[in-house]
């Protein structure tokens, strides 16, 4: 890994390394992120009698071709705590996109974001509701929802009639990253929080919707990854031209 740029065209750049090391470094206006969930996938759930046949293919993603995320779940919630921090010392808005993980056979109890989030200043909580879910014989309704928390004052505001529920599908399957989330998603963000030329960053780039989203918009914008096989998708998407991933395998784009 190395501090200099992965990728570097047109106001976009992408660096492969530690976010935590990268993000001292950088200034920009809005942070819009979805870090790994610390999903704790690895040998659960797998077994033939364990999981739906409708979900096996998406199991089989998480369990190849997914971050090494299922570390100790207290050294997990204060590496993210950390992470939204010096965020928030390098843009003064941070949207954080995560969600309620139901750990109760393993961990004894739900895990809420706001558990390591508590204390920061949040300005709004917004729900994204996914339109449906999977769930694993888990014995409660389906979780269709995630969150976007925002922390500190944005910069920008831009009405443009949103209310704090959200309604989008995930990207279907079948793409180079297990769990990318809709481009829309942050270009929601970027298009209430933000203004032209503004900079914009991903900690966690992931797919590169983030930055997709912002070159789309007339902003700048940053990503991190610590996955050199995500930086190299990012930039492939950039250097292509399509500002829609779910478009490229058939799903709907929506508009603020």
């Amino acid at each position: 890994m190395s501090l200099a740029p992965y990728y570097e065209h047109r106001g976009i750049t992408i660096y492969h390394g530690d976010c935590l090391e990268v993000l001292p470094s950088l200034r920009g206006a809005l942070v819009v992120t979805s870090p790994p969930y610390n999903l704790m996938r690895r040998g659960s759930g797998t077994g033939a009698n364990s999981i739906h046949s409708g979900a096996r293919s998406l199991n089989d993603k998480l369990q190849t071709k997914w971050y090494a995320d299922d570390m100790p779940e207290a050294k997990y919630q204060a590496w993210q705590r950390k992470v939204v921090e010096r965020c928030l010392d390098v843009a003064p808005c941070v949207c954080y996109n995560h969600k309620v993980r139901y750990q109760i056979k393993r961990a004894g109890r739900a895990q809420h974001p706001m558990m390591w989030l508590h204390g920061l200043p949040l300005w709004v909580e917004i729900v994204w509701d996914r339109g449906g879910g999977v769930a694993f014989n888990c014995r409660r309704p389906i979780p269709s929802d995630e969150r976007i928390f925002v922390f500190g004052r944005p910069s920008s505001w831009n009405e443009i009639g949103l209310t704090t529920v959200w309604r989008m599908p995930p990207v279907p399957q079948g793409l180079e990253h297990p769990c990318p989330f809709p481009t829309e998603l942050p270009a929601r963000c970027i298009a209430m929080f933000s203004g032209p030329g503004d900079t914009i960053i991903d900690p966690f780039m992931g797919a590169g919707s983030t930055l997709v989203a912002a070159k789309d918009a007339g902003r700048r914008a940053i990503g991190i990854d610590t996955v050199e096989a995500y930086c190299e998708l990012a930039a492939r998407r950039l250097d292509q031209g399509v500002l829609d991933l779910e478009q490229s395998v058939g799903g709907e784009r929506l508009t603020p």
